[in-house]
């Protein structure tokens, strides 16, 4: 079991991906004895990383988060479980999972009003004969695989 762990953005990407880095934060788990402690460094902003790893399950948030110019630095401390890390997978991964749709969907959307009314705009432009674009037809198309 180790003192630390330290995560640079490992569970960025991963998050990217899946939507949830929980795999990351399970392996850290795992890794470290009780009470030591995971260092995470992130691009994401400390409102949404101290609240995935400071789940109450796994990992404790030791000090507040510190933003360092475009990165969020944040130390937790594992607790002491009682059961495996790994037992917890989809639990942690379910929560990371709402927190990020959470966050991506609803405090910071990618299809804003603004960002709406330009593809409106576009649209009519060169698709004229088609009329109006609904704003969950438009999203389908950009931001997922669903196809035309």
């Amino acid at each position: 079991d180790f003192d630390f762990c330290f995560d640079k953005s490992t569970s960025d990407a991963v998050a990217a991906e899946r939507g949830h880095a929980a795999d990351v934060a399970i392996c850290a788990a795992r890794c470290l004895r009780p009470g030591g402690l995971y260092i995470v460094v992130s691009l994401y902003p400390a409102e949404l990383v101290e609240p995935l790893l400071n789940d109450g399950l796994l990992f404790s948030l030791v000090a507040p988060c510190t933003q360092i110019k475009n990165a969020t630095l944040a130390v937790f401390q594992k607790n002491i479980l009682s059961i495996s890390p790994l037992s917890l997978l989809n639990t942690v991964a379910t929560r990371q999972s709402q927190l990020f749709n959470s966050w991506f969907l609803d405090r910071h959307p990618l299809l804003t009003p603004q960002r709406y009314a330009v593809l409106e705009e576009k649209w009519r432009q060169f698709n004229p004969a088609l009329g109006h674009l609904e704003p969950k037809f438009a999203y389908s198309v950009l931001f997922t695989d669903t196809p035309l």
